[in-house]
């Protein structure tokens, strides 16, 4: 089915090391939420959807080891190509920041159901918006 160079590929791809794992990693952070509750209230809820900040953060802190990454000029880079993305990143990252900064000032006002409660669907979908953006834009820069 799969040989083990394939499997090395995979992992070894730009897609697995700043996409996918990071992903995957934001997602279990929200099953741990859920997993360190006390028995009695360890079922998932609302809150526990709340990832968009993490995966946000994630993001950028993907275009800054991309950025680390493209300073090395792999041999698939030419060297314009690196210093357009080198030059795009830094505009970027610092939209993303403003963009998680007003989201969070947004969720702080209008993002809870009763003040340190719950989060409602805002506190939710907001943040997860944001991130949704924030991933597409880092996934078509890497690409």
């Amino acid at each position: 089915m799969f040989s083990p160079d394939d499997i090395v590929q995979f992992l070894k791809s730009t897609q697995t090391q700043y996409l996918f794992l990071p992903l995957v990693i934001a997602f279990i952070s929200g099953f741990v939420k859920t997993q360190s509750k006390p028995s009695s209230d360890q079922r998932l809820c609302r809150d526990d959807l709340a990832v968009g900040f993490d995966l946000t953060i994630t993001a950028i802190f993907g275009f800054v080891t991309y950025a680390i990454y493209l300073v090395d000029l792999p041999p698939n880079i030419s060297p314009q190509d690196q210093a357009v993305k080198l030059a795009a990143i830094t505009p970027i990252v610092m939209v993303l920041v403003m963009f998680l900064w007003i989201v969070s000032v947004c969720v702080s006002h209008f993002g809870w159901v009763e003040r340190r409660e719950k989060l409602n669907w805002l506190g939710i979908g907001l943040p997860l918006g944001i991130a949704i953006l924030a991933f597409r834009e880092f996934a078509s820069f890497i690409l």
